[in-house]
């Protein structure tokens, strides 16, 4: 369960930050 939770946090987060950076450019 808690390695599930880790994998879905890491699969979010670099989309996050990728959406934030193509908006910022």
């Amino acid at each position: 369960m808690i390695n599930y939770i880790i994998r879905r946090t890491f699969l979010i987060i670099p989309t996050l930050l990728g959406i934030m950076i193509l908006n910022f450019i």
